[in-house]
């Protein structure tokens, strides 16, 4: 899903919603939060890094830093009508912090 909505140029014609400045940096850590939060239950679940934590946040958020880079290097060079962007990187990773952290508290106490 993340890459249909973040790859093609008009991935949602039907949704004419005026949206502020910014939009679409709230919806890239939105889109990322979801990934990593889930990322971060499954790998747990299967015990994949035992009981390191650390281990863990580390693997989701290179996984969804590597992700997001290589959206935004295939935005930038597939001539689709959609461009490269840091900042919608940053706001990824972001949203992959805040996806993983909420994922861990809500799922494992």
């Amino acid at each position: 899903m993340i890459l249909y909505l973040t790859l093609f140029p008009d991935p949602v014609p039907e949704f004419r919603v005026p949206l502020f400045k910014g939009a679409d940096k709230v919806i890239h850590a939105i889109m990322f939060a979801f990934f990593a939060g889930a990322l971060v239950v499954d790998f747990y679940r299967v015990n994949y890094f035992g009981k390191n934590v650390c281990k863990l946040y580390v693997f989701c958020l290179t996984v969804s830093l590597v992700f997001g880079g290589l959206v935004e290097i295939l935005q930038a060079n597939m001539g689709l009508g959609r461009s490269g962007d840091l900042y919608d990187l940053l706001a990824d990773v972001f949203g992959a912090g805040i996806g993983m952290l909420v994922s861990r508290h809500i799922f494992f106490k």
